[in-house]
């Protein structure tokens, strides 16, 4: 019984300092989406999260910039433009150079929320 209490006052894995931010960049079901989340600690991306639909090349862009969030700095998630997710996932293919920008976007959002 004391047990039950102390799971709804200490709930386990609750950070004080974490705080989470999201954003999105379309519309689904209406052309490219992204939706990207973030998990924030003192300052720093430490965990990041994707959400896209049937596009290679917009995954490959979600992948690459979750990976590279990790452990930035809030300003250095700012600055990271479309031209290096591009290069980052070894360039897009010719009419695809938007879901670099639906990632750029759905950042942005991310980082605007927070």
């Amino acid at each position: 019984m004391a047990e039950d209490r102390a799971h709804g006052t200490e709930p386990a894995g609750a950070g004080a300092s974490a705080r989470y931010l999201g954003g999105k960049a379309g519309t689904p079901g209406q052309g490219p989406f992204m939706a990207l989340a973030l998990k924030v600690e003192d300052g720093r991306v430490k965990e990041a999260f994707f959400t896209t639909y049937a596009c290679p090349s917009a995954a490959a862009c979600g992948r690459w910039l979750c990976e590279w969030l990790k452990g930035r700095t809030l300003d250095d998630a700012a600055a990271v433009t479309m031209e290096e997710i591009a290069a980052g996932v070894g360039g897009l293919p010719l009419g695809k150079e938007e879901t670099a920008v639906l990632a750029v976007n759905a950042l942005r959002e991310a980082l605007n929320n927070g």
